[in-house]
């Protein structure tokens, strides 16, 4: 943690708790769920973005999570695979499948083609009651100054934080286990891996007392790679969220293609619990503020005394 950070209190504090001391723990019971949380990272750039999106839009870093019952997989797995084969046109056949990445989705196939998968990912997703979460920050002058955010990706410090705060009524019903594809570096496991490593050590050595993210029902980070189905389909539902964000903030100049994709997005309203890119707010929050859901605001801590 830099200095600077240091000398900002969040209005909840990553990883400090607004718990009561004697408030009871989620208890396990027979009817709890065990669900992955599959995630996908997204950073948008006017200024190097492929399209050459410059006008309306700001940069920002997101994180979007697809929360994913474990008692679905084999129909999961049939349905999609289904769709791949049927966009590769290949049904019958053994293909040599390929790294399925939405920004570059079947390169050698028309768009008709590339909108009835998305539309068939976005089915999936609601007849197997997935659930959309999707957190990010305005890269602002001042996020960057006064957290020493240097490099953007050190925003996902903020995004998987507030994502577990955005869970919160999850975690106490369901096991949650998250799931981030690697990029292999110790940047990312840092802010991933090391969060959920830093709050399991306070509440087992310390306790949950000083905690505000609730990880009763936390599991460990696990990494998956490209080829992963449910990594896949999260990094589909990122980009058609970001497509309706474009949308939104282009409108009549959008391309045509961008704008099917957000005609797309518009199906995945009633599975998101959350969609917010947040421009964070430096300054003590106004009375009567309940800081529930994703960081909002930060203030400096008082060093001479409280004067």
């Amino acid at each position: 943690m830099s200095a600077n950070f240091a000398n900002y209190r969040p209005a909840r504090k990553l990883g400090v708790s607004r718990l009561l001391p004697n408030q009871a723990a989620p208890q396990y019971s027979a009817d709890m769920a065990t669900k992955f949380l599959y995630m996908d990272e997204q950073y948008i750039d006017p200024d190097t973005h492929r399209n050459g999106e410059r006008s309306g839009r700001k940069k920002f870093v997101s994180l979007t999570g697809l929360l994913i019952p474990t008692d679905v997989h084999k129909t999961f797995r049939s349905r999609y695979y289904k769709a791949v084969g049927k966009a590769l046109d290949v049904l019958n056949g053994f293909p040599e499948l390929p790294v399925i990445h939405a920004s570059k989705l079947f390169p050698d196939h028309s768009d008709d083609v590339k909108y009835q998968f998305l539309e068939e990912v976005v089915q999936i997703c609601a007849d197997l009651d997935f659930r959309v979460i999707r957190v990010g920050y305005y890269a602002t002058p001042q996020l960057i100054s006064v957290f020493n955010f240097n490099n953007p990706q050190k925003i996902l410090n903020l995004c998987f934080s507030s994502m577990l705060h955005c869970i919160e009524d999850e975690l106490t019903q369901n096991e949650i286990w998250p799931v981030m594809e690697t990029d292999n570096s110790s940047h990312q496991d840092r802010i991933f891996a090391g969060l959920i490593q830093a709050t399991d050590y306070i509440s087992a050595v310390i306790g949950t007392g000083p905690l505000s993210i609730n990880n009763e029902n936390l599991g460990e980070l696990h990494y998956s790679t490209k080829r992963s189905a449910y990594g896949t389909v999260t990094d589909c539902i990122s980009y058609l969220l970001d497509a309706g964000s474009s949308v939104a903030s282009l409108g009549a100049i959008a391309s045509p293609f961008k704008q099917k994709l957000a005609e797309i997005a518009a199906n995945l309203v009633p599975l998101t619990a959350f969609n917010e890119i947040i421009e964070m707010k430096f300054e003590i929050p106004p009375r009567g503020y309940i800081a529930k859901g994703p960081l909002r605001y930060a203030f400096p801590i008082a060093t001479d005394g409280g004067q």
